[in-house]
């Protein structure tokens, strides 16, 4: 198990793995995510598929991710079955892009977050926003890596835009190697730590100034619209020479909320606090009198486009609750039928012995 430490291997997860009952197994690590196959550290790589019963008893988004700890059978030939997932600590997760109501997990066991934004055409502190609100949720610690400042000249202004999301914000340049450093201090031996952000913005670039070496390709961007010609395919973890674990990703076109209206003031603060001074305790910030909040904007001491986020994660996030609520009625009401079906059979099988 000790070579397992530098994978973060811990007392906790050898609690679990104990409780579990997986002795018999090899725990491993997911360090990479192909869609049909995965590779696992053992902490000797390996190439390895889950077991059929696995696949069977688990959803999508309980299949095993990049950054979770697995129980494994190895076959030899460096090929391996996975047999189960260990509990997780945190989940990267969205609901899945597209009408489908579903939960993607993108990743597993992760301490923090860089989420990477270019100062460039890429910043968007709306954007921002909703990746820190599926951080929150999670216990994510969440850092802001405002990325190509050696292009910018209005960084001072877009870093003001960014202080009411109360994250902790570090400038870098990933060509210069500018705040590189600051970043490897944050991640501590055993952490892991996964990089967010759109195709292009210099994720993985960072990830190889990291490394100090050139694991991840990379390629230039567009000037026209500074979009990237190249993206990560797949997620894949990384060990760092100073002994914690990256996570780099491929970069995301949307990131639609999952979640509820309870984890808005993790990332909503300043709106929620203001709500308490409200006349109405249910007081909907769109027009009652004597609201707090409204005063605030209209006051300038809060943002407006703050509250209209605000008031977007809540359509988003109810929106989502009501869709939750249907599915779980209708897989009731499936349900039901099952099992009167069920009940159907016996008594029709009973009465034909009977008559037999």
């Amino acid at each position: 198990m000790k070579s397992l430490i530098k994978l973060g291997w811990n007392d906790t997860l050898k609690q679990s793995w104990d409780e579990a009952g997986l002795s018999r197994f090899t725990p491993g690590r997911v360090i990479a995510d192909y869609g049909a196959s995965y590779k696992i550290a053992v902490p000797e790589e390996l190439t390895a598929e889950v077991s059929g019963r696995l696949e069977y008893l688990s959803k999508p988004h309980e299949m095993p991710k990049v950054g979770d700890w697995v129980a494994v059978q190895p076959l030899g030939q460096q090929r391996a079955i996975i047999h189960a997932v260990l509990p997780r600590k945190s989940e990267i997760g969205r609901k899945l892009p597209g009408e489908q109501f579903a939960k993607q997990v993108l990743a597993a066991n992760v301490d923090m977050a860089f989420l990477v934004q270019a100062l460039d055409d890429d910043f968007s502190p709306e954007r921002l926003q909703r990746y820190l609100f599926q951080l929150h949720s999670e216990g994510v610690e969440p850092i802001l890596a405002l990325n190509k400042s050696d292009e910018a000249i209005d960084i001072a202004v877009k870093v003001r835009k960014l202080n009411a999301l109360n994250a902790r914000i570090i400038v870098t340049s990933a060509a210069l190697g500018d705040g590189i450093d600051d970043i490897a201090d944050a991640i501590q031996p055993g952490s892991t730590a996964i990089f967010l952000g759109s195709s292009g913005v210099g994720k993985s670039t960072i990830i190889n100034a990291l490394l100090g070496v050139d694991r991840q390709t990379t390629q230039t961007i567009r000037e026209a619209d500074s979009k990237g010609r190249h993206t990560t395919t797949h997620r894949e973890l990384f060990i760092l020479p100073g002994g914690g674990l990256v996570i780099d990703t491929p970069g995301l076109r949307e990131l639609q909320l999952w979640g509820t209206e309870d984890d808005l003031a993790g990332v909503f603060g300043d709106v929620e606090a203001l709500s308490r001074s409200c006349k109405f305790n249910d007081c909907t910030h769109t027009g009652e009198p004597n609201c707090a909040v409204l005063n605030a904007t209209k006051s300038g001491t809060l943002d407006k486009s703050r509250l209209d986020s605000y008031h977007k994660f809540q359509k988003e996030l109810r929106f989502l609750n009501a869709k939750a609520n249907d599915n779980l009625a209708f897989e009731r009401k499936q349900s039901d039928k099952n099992l009167q079906k069920h009940i159907n059979h016996v008594v029709r099988d009973k009465n034909y012995r009977k008559g037999g």
